[in-house]
């Protein structure tokens, strides 16, 4: 009897040991699954009502499009120079209305900074050429910030459109960081006219 609780003991304790050297089934290898990175709620248009007004005079309303680009990410990853973010598979997108005319398109995007993202808007006119630019939301320590308004970055921007050379604007400044944060900024915005002339040729003109 002693004996075989002794092979029963024996038997339990190597089971016991196989169990905790195996790997858990969580961290095997699972062929043919690949992880699909998430995507970040859309940002807002914090100030569409007075933004609206003061960068489209006659301006009545608004409406949002999502345009889809998942399918055009070689075309996108060749323009952009990288691969895509899992927020660049869509572009949220606000256009503008006179009444019933459309009369501009709203971009926004948050942007890597050293404290934070922060976020951008671009106001674009019926002919997608930036008419408008600011940053929305900003949580950069005040010299950051008087030096990126110093770049007067809308001033250099205003007139760009997918097409134009961005390294021509001026991005460096005093504060390393402050280059640093303009440079992410510019990168972004070039990215949000490609990715939205991607999508506008998608759908039809509007009236």
């Amino acid at each position: 009897m002693s004996r075989f609780l002794f092979v029963a003991m024996f038997v339990l304790l190597l089971s016991g040991v196989v169990l905790y050297f195996r790997p858990s089934s969580e961290t095997l290898p699972v062929k043919g699954l690949v992880a699909i990175p998430q995507s970040s709620p859309p940002c807002p248009w914090r100030d569409a009502t007075t933004d609206m007004t003061n960068w489209f005079p006659g301006a009545t309303s608004y409406y949002i499009t999502d345009q889809i680009l998942s399918g055009k990410r070689l075309e996108l990853q060749q323009q952009l120079g990288r691969p895509l973010t899992a927020d660049e598979n869509g572009l949220h997108t606000y256009i503008v209305a006179s009444n019933a005319t459309s009369v501009g398109t709203v971009l926004i995007r948050r942007v890597k900074a050293k404290n934070g993202a922060l976020e951008v808007a671009l106001g674009l006119d019926p002919y997608d050429t930036i008419s408008h630019f600011k940053i929305q939301r900003i949580r950069e320590p005040q010299d950051i910030v008087e030096n990126l308004e110093s770049l007067k970055l809308e001033d250099q921007l205003r007139g760009k459109s997918v097409t134009s050379d961005f390294h021509s604007i001026r991005t460096a400044s005093e504060l390393p960081d402050s280059t640093i944060c303009a440079s992410n900024i510019i990168e972004a915005v070039r990215a949000l006219l490609v990715l939205h002339n991607a999508g506008q040729k998608n759908l039809p003109p509007h009236h």
